[in-house]
């Protein structure tokens, strides 16, 4: 997270728990890594100690674009198919071998998002049932095709993947399910963007208090 005051006699104070910045907040002095998870960002500007300007805030989604998708549908398992997106890594997208190989699970955004990351984690139980290997796919939307972004073939038996690509912008996301033993668990399917959150613009934030 990067942010720029209006004006060089400004300082930033800012928080990333939700309470409302003051003079003992943290003083903004370059970029801060942002924690991947839910959280509030609030900033004001202040001269000395007094407060200068009302207040910004934003919601982080801990960058987990996933988790912003308007529609979930699976080509299997679909009743449990949103459970893969939720941020929640107890919660599973499954289905067995009566599937068609790949299964799929895809996103739909009712904006474009732009990413260039995307994270896969599956669940090994008993060393007897989970997903093999994995590939993340976007929706092209010039050529209106499937274009695979990145592949693991040997997802067993770390169970995860990152991946990082050139940033993409699109509608869709699919996640393809390529191959499993007995049975597939999905606990987490997320994409993100590297650059996300990179700068905060507080220019208006120059009106005063009064």
């Amino acid at each position: 997270l990067s942010m720029q005051a209006s004006d060089e006699q400004f300082e930033i104070r800012y928080t990333l728990d939700g309470n409302t910045p003051s003079l003992i907040s943290r003083l903004y002095e370059g970029p801060v890594s942002l924690p991947k998870a839910d959280i509030t960002i609030r900033a004001a500007l202040f001269i000395g100690d007094v407060q200068m300007s009302k207040e910004f805030s934003f919601k982080w989604n801990g960058g987990n674009l996933a988790l912003s998708a308007s529609e979930v549908t699976a080509s299997a398992g679909s009743s449990s198919a949103s459970n893969a997106v939720d941020g929640n890594k107890s919660t599973t997208w499954g289905f067995g071998n009566d599937a068609t190989k790949p299964a799929t699970l895809t996103l739909t955004f009712a904006e474009p998002v732009t990413f260039d990351q995307a994270y896969v984690l599956g669940v090994n139980y008993y060393g007897y049932y989970y997903p093999k290997s994995v590939a993340v796919d976007y929706w092209d939307i010039d050529s209106e095709d499937w274009v695979e972004l990145a592949a693991e073939p040997e997802l067993y038996p770390d169970m995860e993947a990152s991946f990082n690509f050139d940033e993409v912008t699109t509608t869709q996301v699919r996640l393809r399910v390529l191959d499993w033993q007995n049975y597939s668990y999905i606990a987490e399917f997320q994409i993100s963007y590297s650059k996300a959150g990179e700068l905060v613009d507080l220019t208006d934030l120059k009106e005063l208090l009064t």
